[in-house]
């Protein structure tokens, strides 16, 4: 009969105290539960007496991405935890990765792998002065872009830009606060920052590229390309400029449900919103026209008559083959991040980097403690 009691005390004990949540993560970034009981760099707890479930969320720190969950959650989305008073504890674990990212120019390519930026191509003033020697002053950068023949990242320090300075595209202004988003164009640059968007460099040909509207609403994307420049806002899609739109082309612009990432070329445009990609602008070559078949879109990135795209499926081109572009190495299989420019493309894989298309000025060949396999 006693220790018949002193079950039942400790059966008591757990109902009345409820089960506990541990969540803890390898850092570079914080866990937040919808309900603001878990908000953690680290390590933390709740304990839960009712049921009910639990949603937590992965914010990345600058220079990190979120990577998987284990434990009581699996997969990069949105972890949902039931736990209650009968539940048992549970823990759940989070893991963030440093962010691996790539920008090509023109003739050039640049790498960024853990705060460390790298760049090969062209760097010579047949092309431009210096569009691959990268600042030695930048110091764990978290972004970097790449535009015709110039470059930019951002660091702790701010915008710092390099390569070819004919139009100014590479004088960073000094009223920029707190940058948070970069975009290196053909002739000009922008940034994101607390009072909204700047961008500097020359207007060429008065096209309109730099004329930032003034009815901008929280601005979060921006995308700087040769003759226009486009903006994710509160409002959706902004693009000012010129725009190369002919009457037998895609519709300028088009309604789009939610934007969530656009990318402004040399003569077309594309973004991705919840119903899959969208191209517009150009079609000589079959540039806009977005194939069947696309599962997720997550990145899609432009040649001057090429597009391709970074889905479930793994990498697609379509458009001219200049180069052999739209024919993706069949070494690639599982890829994780995907630029191109003018007429060549890269993608990490497994801390690898592989490049294909246009060779022109070495953009294709990465140095040997980045690049994988590379294509001619």
């Amino acid at each position: 009969m006693v220790q018949l009691h002193k079950i039942l005390f400790s059966m008591t004990l757990v109902l009345l105290g409820g089960c506990n949540l541990t969540v803890s993560n390898n850092g570079g970034g914080t866990v937040i539960s919808g309900d603001d009981r878990i908000n953690c760099g680290n390590m933390c707890q709740a304990q839960y007496s009712g049921s009910q479930v639990v949603v937590l969320q992965p914010e990345p720190e600058p220079g990190y991405r979120f990577d998987h969950w284990e434990g009581a959650c699996s997969g990069v989305d949105n972890c949902e935890v039931t736990i209650g008073q009968t539940s048992g504890d549970k823990t759940v674990e989070a893991f963030f990765a440093p962010i691996q990212t790539l920008a090509l120019g023109g003739w050039h390519s640049c790498a960024l792998d853990q705060g460390e930026v790298t760049c090969w191509g062209a760097d010579n003033s047949d092309i431009a002065e210096g569009q691959a020697t990268v600042p030695d002053n930048l110091s764990d950068v978290v972004a970097i872009s790449s535009g015709g023949t110039h470059s930019c990242a951002l660091d702790a320090l701010g915008v710092s830009c390099w390569g070819e300075n004919t139009n100014g595209q590479t004088n960073v202004p000094d009223t920029l606060v707190n940058p948070r988003s970069i975009s290196a164009g053909y002739f000009a640059s922008c940034a994101i920052d607390d009072a909204g968007l700047q961008c500097w460099g020359a207007d060429v040909f008065d096209w309109g590229q730099n004329d930032v509207p003034t009815d901008l609403q929280n601005p979060r994307v921006v995308s700087a390309g040769w003759q226009r420049t486009c903006v994710i806002d509160d409002t959706g899609l902004r693009c000012w400029g010129r725009s190369w739109a002919r009457d037998d082309d895609p519709e300028d612009t088009p309604d789009l449900v939610n934007p969530r990432s656009v990318v402004e070329g040399t003569y077309h445009t594309c973004a991705i919103d919840d119903n899959g990609v969208h191209c517009w602008g150009h079609n000589d070559y079959g540039q806009s026209t977005v194939p069947d078949g696309l599962v997720n879109p997550r990145t899609v990135a432009l040649g001057i008559y090429f597009t391709c795209v970074l889905d479930d499926n793994g990498v697609t081109c379509w458009g001219a083959d200049s180069y052999g572009i739209t024919q993706v190495p069949d070494t690639i299989v599982d890829p994780n991040y995907l630029a191109a420019e003018f007429s060549h493309a890269c993608v990490w894989e497994n801390d690898e980097i592989t490049c294909w298309g246009g060779n022109t000025a070495g953009q294709i060949d990465g140095p040997s403690e980045l690049s994988g396999n590379t294509q001619d």
